[in-house]
This record gives structure tokens, C-alpha cells and sequence, in this order.
């Protein structure tokens, strides 16, 4: 995926990724860039159905990046077709360099609201939450303070990017959709930095 704008040092990228496919999904998500940098994958959530992923990883860019740098998502375990992926990178700074991660879960299920189960924050963090419908219509983020991100690439995926800087606790990723369909959803709370 190309870069909107360049990444400083300092700053932190966390990818989302959304995968479907109707027979069997990756068994992990590895993220990577031109420049080396070094990225850790948080969670990775599989729905029982077989047909939807949801991953959060991040890297404390060491490297700057330029808009002529890429990030790339790479899977493991062998993968069904035909298959559908999409990826949000959000660039934030403020976030702890090392060991950032405060919490992090996710789940999966069938039905019209989806929730990552609840994470417990320390100090007011960066929350980041995804969530993968089997759907290309209807779909809801959740309600403000919370920014979300929609990503339709086909009719079988819709990804729900979602994050918010809050010191509530607990706090979920959480989408609705006007039917019943499967998802898999996640959340990762990012510490501040010093």
C-alpha cells in the first residue's frame, strides 16, 4: 500500500486488515515496509464460519518513510479462493516506543452488532479497533468520539477501521449492521508516549 504523506521517526503506523475468503482463512498476518522498520501483529481474530480475519499489527517507525515508500501485508497458512484483503494504515504520534501494547482481544460472531470484547486501560491510550462483516451494505462505526474508516473492496467484505484517544476504560470496537451477518472484530490499546 502507498503513503499518503511521509511517516517521521517517532511516529507509529498501525495497520487493520480485513480478509475473506470462502474456504480457509490465513493463519497470520505479517506486516513489513520498504525501509525496514519492524512491526509486531497484536491480534488476529478468526471467524468459527471460516470466511473472516481481522488483524491489527504496528510498527515505532526507526525509518522515516516518503510517499514513494510502501507498506506491505504478508499471510501464512494456505489460502482459500477466491479471497478478498483490505488494509487502513493510520499514522499517530504520542505513542510509547517500546512495549506500547496496554491490552488487547478480539472475537467473532453472527448477528446485527458486532463488539471486540472490552479491553481495561491504564492511562488514557490510543484505542484502535477493526472489524470484518460479511457484507457490503448497511454497516455502522461506532458513535463519536470514536473516527471510523469504511473500506467496501467487494461484496463479501466490508472493513470497519476505528480509533479513539481516550482514558475511559473498558472500552470496544463496536459496528452494527442493518441484518445478521458473520465478523470478526478486534481492539488494541496503545500506551502514551513520555
Amino acid at each position: 500500500m502507498g503513503l499518503r504523506g511521509a511517516v517521521s521517526t517517532g511516529h507509529t503506523l498501525v495497520v487493520s486488515i480485513g480478509a475473506f475468503t470462502t474456504t480457509s482463512l490465513p493463519t497470520s498476518f505479517t506486516c513489513t515496509d520498504t525501509k525496514g522498520n519492524i512491526y509486531t501483529t497484536e491480534v488476529l481474530t478468526k471467524s468459527t464460519g471460516n470466511t473472516q480475519t481481522v488483524a491489527l499489527c504496528h510498527s515505532n517507525i526507526t525509518t522515516a518513510l516518503t510517499t514513494s515508500d510502501l507498506v506491505r501485508v504478508g499471510f501464512g497458512g494456505s489460502l482459500g479462493a477466491p479471497c478478498t484483503f483490505v488494509a487502513h494504515v493510520l499514522e499517530f504520534s504520542g505513542v510509547k516506543p517500546t512495549s506500547p501494547v496496554s491490552a488487547a482481544v478480539g472475537t467473532t460472531g453472527s448477528s446485527v452488532s458486532a463488539s471486540s470484547g472490552a479491553i481495561n486501560l491504564s492511562a488514557a491510550s490510543l484505542v484502535v479497533g477493526a472489524i470484518a462483516w460479511k457484507d457490503n451494505a448497511g454497516v455502522a462505526g461506532a458513535s463519536a468520539p470514536w473516527v471510523n474508516f469504511f473500506d467496501l473492496p467487494s461484496g463479501n467484505l466490508e472493513l470497519v477501521t476505528q480509533y479513539v484517544v481516550t482514558s475511559s476504560t473498558p472500552q470496544s470496537a463496536t459496528s452494527t449492521d442493518d441484518n445478521a451477518h458473520q465478523w470478526a472484530a478486534a481492539v488494541v490499546g496503545y500506551l502514551p508516549g513520555p
